[in-house]
Formats: C-alpha cells, sequence, structure tokens
C-alpha cells in the first residue's frame, strides 16, 4: 500500500514528524496507527460514514479502530484526532475523528500539504493555527498575541 503522494514527499524531503497542527505532526513510525491495529489495516478501505463513530457503546479503541485505510498525524487534544485517509474514495484528504464527541468523522474537504499550509500560513500571520475552528473574530486573537511579550522579555 502507498502512501498518499503528498505525504510521502513530505515525510521523505520536509519532515518526518514534528511542528505542525495542534500539538504537532506524529513523527513518522511512531503512533501512526492504532493499538492493536491488525495486519492489514493500512491497506483496508476507509469507508467514511457520516454516522460513525456516534456510537456510545465504543471505546476509543473501538473508535479508532473503525477507521481502517488511516494515519493518525495529529492530536489535537481532549481525544481529537487528525488523520489522512490512504485509501477508499477519500484517499489523501484529511479529517477529524471527532467520535469523542459523537461528532463523527468530519472531512476537512482539504489534502495533506493544503492542511499544513494553511496552518502554517495562518501561524505566521500571527493567528492561532486552527483553521479548521470557525473563530470569529481572528483579527482580536492576532491582536492579542501581537500585544504579547516573547517570554525572554518577562524574565
Amino acid at each position: 500500500m502507498l502512501l498518499p503522494d503528498a505525504y510521502r514527499a513530505f515525510v521523505g524531503t520536509v519532515s518526518r514528524g514534528g511542528a505542525g497542527p495542534a500539538y504537532g505532526l506524529i513523527p513518522f513510525g511512531d503512533d501512526l496507527l492504532p493499538d492493536g491495529a491488525p495486519p492489514g489495516f493500512l491497506a483496508a478501505p476507509f469507508v467514511y460514514d457520516d454516522a460513525l463513530g456516534g456510537d456510545d457503546a465504543l471505546t476509543d479503541a473501538d473508535e479508532e479502530l473503525a477507521r481502517p485505510g488511516t494515519l493518525s498525524l495529529c492530536d489535537e487534544g481532549s481525544g481529537y484526532t487528525h488523520f489522512l485517509v490512504c485509501t477508499g474514495a477519500l484517499r489523501g484528504q484529511m479529517c477529524i475523528d471527532a467520535t469523542v464527541s459523537d461528532g463523527g468523522f468530519v472531512p476537512l474537504k482539504v489534502g495533506f500539504l493544503e492542511w499544513f499550509d494553511r496552518w502554517l500560513n495562518a501561524v505566521l500571520d500571527g493567528q492561532s493555527g486552527t483553521w479548521w475552528l470557525k473563530r470569529r473574530d481572528d483579527a482580536a486573537f492576532a491582536a492579542e498575541v501581537k500585544a504579547m511579550k516573547p517570554w525572554w522579555r518577562r524574565l
């Protein structure tokens, strides 16, 4: 099973993990697959269904295993995970696993490079970098960040 082209090129030429959206990119080769993933997990087709993950009876492990054919790329915290679809109709697209809040799987409708690029550009512009969350007033947040003193000036 080949990884989607954009992600494969990024890992091979730019970075194998580190800085990135939310808590950063999970290093390639670390915990990209859920614990207990069976052989062939990554090659199995990911079938998108709005209802997936809405069952309160599923455990966290069950929810992760309910998305075969995907790689977890970053942890947003509080149980939300951004993942890359490697097989199926959404191959190459980024999604958020919001099953922790019965939100199911949320397609972001962008590929890996656009997902990363949007985060990077937002951060470089002084914004929060969480472009997938619809902030009502990102300009106010940017002004707040610009007004903050760097840590070394607060000593």
